[in-house]
């Protein structure tokens, strides 16, 4: 969990100063989307078998493709954006083109395979090159567990440059207000 949260703070942080809004979304999807398509099938197929459920998947195969961790490559990145934004419907994407939504999906994952690439794991690394090499690669700067450590450090990062947006918001308060005033404390 800790993993997810921050990846999530560093699309915040990529984001910057803006306030949030549905790109911010998208490239939070995105820097997740590696993670959830990897393992959520091998987790959902384990909790459905524990029910009787679902015992034609072989899970020996499942933790396989996991084990290769396609979804954690450029290839795998591209193409779950692709297929989820040809899913989408059209009025989930606010107004945006399919191929923004593509565009802001793959930003996000790449965002996360750099941050994973700085971790250090007992598996082999990430296949950056596939499908032209299976050689894995990571620059082994901390742990992989010392995410749950950075989420405070980002947390802080993320309030620090989001400070004046988070001062300045819309309160319900303020939208009963007259406009003058409303106007007046936009200027501020």
């Amino acid at each position: 969990m800790a993993d997810l949260i921050t990846h999530a703070l560093t699309a915040a942080l990529l984001r910057g100063r803006r306030r949030p809004d549905g790109v911010l979304l998208w490239l939070i999807l995105g820097v997740i989307l590696p993670d959830l398509s990897s393992r959520a099938p091998v987790l959902a197929a384990e909790v459905l078998q524990g029910y009787g459920l679902a015992t034609w998947v072989p899970l020996s195969d499942l933790r396989f493709l996991v084990g290769m961790n396609i979804a954690h490559t450029p290839v795998g990145i591209v193409g779950v954006a692709v297929v989820l934004a040809a899913l989408l419907p059209c009025w989930l994407a606010e107004g945006r083109g399919r191929l923004e939504v593509v565009s802001l999906l793959a930003i996000g994952g790449a965002l996360h395979l750099a941050v994973d690439v700085m971790q250090r794991h007992l598996a082999p690394g990430y296949y950056l090159l596939y499908p032209a090499s299976v050689e894995g690669w990571e620059l082994g700067w901390f742990r992989s567990d010392g995410s749950a450590l950075a989420v405070p450090v980002l947390t802080v990062l993320w309030l620090a440059l989001s400070w004046k947006w988070l001062r300045n918001r819309p309160s319900a308060a303020s939208s009963s207000t007259a406009p003058d005033q409303a106007t007046h404390r936009s200027e501020e």
